[in-house]
């Protein structure tokens, strides 16, 4: 019996060693853990700018819950790049991508999904509600500067009519800060967009809008945007009724082209115009634009306000009609309006199938323009195009 109870401390004494070794070992790998966050986390300044204070709080929190030592999140080649960040800079770690002239386009190209890899991963962490509720109303971007990250919010403003938020079906309206404005009827309102506008100008336009790049190009059209042609489109149902609209058009990036990068902005003009004359240098500081379609105007209070988009060749736009007045046969009028039914960016980024739009600017609607020089204000980068 006195054997018996002698096992069963020893078993007792055992267990609790074990247990306090697992004890001693989490104590061990956490203490592990805090010194290598410490080691290499960035340090990150915040510039709110008075930006929506929700969405400000939700990028923060998931700035503070990234795991930084999860090598599925970041691999050790990056975690050695925000280790070089924080203790000797961001020359210091362009140059390690960038080492001779020979590395330099690559390096670039490395350096920018550097830059982009915390404000991927806040994303990747957001749900879609939340990005369905901030997004593409708000913007953050994280860039390094010295041996830190700077991260810089911006919103568009709600439209308000005494004091009150104006709204269109249920949901809010927006506009820019820069407040643009257009005239009608003789008085200057200023250009604004509901909610489902710049959703749809989004779908259009930069469908990868939901994504920290894509959000990058979606906010900093409207944010930026200070070129709307006025127009008159037919009314919905009606072949002799107008209505107000203005037209909107993205720039095609020109300046940025590069042969060895195909971007979708750079082709509207090249196949559209089937030229590469923008490479002149009498033309490098021209600035091109390709038309996105159609917004039909509301007044409310000071503001002229986007309904929806109409892309060229929806009913209600010149395209449309285009069609209907051309002598082409039936089949081929058909034809050409389920085609741009089904026309979008996205599409178009895998097809590169420019052929109804080229039709369309042939034959009388030009798709691609000349912009005035402030068609944009200064900043309005493109990141993925």
């Amino acid at each position: 019996m006195s054997k018996q109870k002698g096992d069963k401390r020893k078993r007792r004494k055992k267990e609790a060693a074990k247990q306090t070794n697992r004890r001693n070992e989490i104590v061990r790998q956490r203490e592990q853990r805090a010194n290598a966050l410490a080691k290499w986390k960035p340090d990150i300044k915040w510039r709110t700018n008075g930006a929506n204070p929700e969405f400000v709080q939700l990028v923060q929190r998931k700035f503070e819950e990234i795991d930084w030592n999860d090598e599925s999140v970041f691999h050790p080649g990056m975690q050695t790049a925000f280790e070089l960040l924080k203790f000797k800079g961001r020359t210091a770690v362009k140059q390690a991508f960038m080492p001779d002239e020979e590395s330099r386009y690559n390096g670039r190209v490395f350096f920018g999904v550097f830059e982009m890899a915390i404000g991927n991963v806040i994303f990747s962490q957001m749900s879609d509600d939340e990005i369905k509720r901030f997004i593409p109303f708000n913007d953050i971007s994280i860039v390094c500067s010295g041996t830190r990250l700077i991260g810089t919010f911006e919103s568009l403003e709600v439209c308000k009519k005494d004091d009150q938020p104006i709204v269109h079906k249920g949901e809010l309206c927006f506009h820019s800060k820069l407040s643009p404005k257009i005239k009608l009827d003789g008085q200057e309102k200023i250009v604004a967009f509901s909610k489902h506008a710049i959703e749809a100008v989004c779908e259009r336009a930069c469908p990868n809008w939901g994504t920290y790049g894509g959000l990058g190009d979606a906010f900093a059209f409207f944010a930026k945007c200070q070129f709307f042609e006025l127009t008159k489109i037919r009314t919905q149902g009606s072949s002799e009724r107008t209505q107000d609209a203005f037209v909107l058009y993205q720039e095609c990036f020109l300046e940025a082209h590069n042969p060895a990068v195909w971007n979708l902005c750079n082709q509207y003009y090249v196949q559209i115009m089937d030229s590469f004359d923008f490479l002149l240098p009498e033309k490098a500081k021209e600035k091109w634009g390709f038309r996105i379609g159609y917004c039909p105007i509301m007044i409310r209070g000071d503001y002229a306000i986007a309904k929806t988009l109409l892309a060229p060749g929806y009913g209600a736009t010149p395209e449309f009609a285009l069609i209907d007045k051309s002598g082409l046969d039936d089949d081929s009028k058909r034809q050409l309006k389920r085609q741009a039914r089904d026309h979008c960016h996205k599409k178009m980024s895998k097809t590169w199938d420019f052929e109804l739009l080229k039709w369309f600017h042939q034959n009388g609607v030009e798709q691609v323009r000349l912009l005035p020089d402030n068609a944009f204000a200064p900043s309005h980068e493109v990141y993925f195009g």
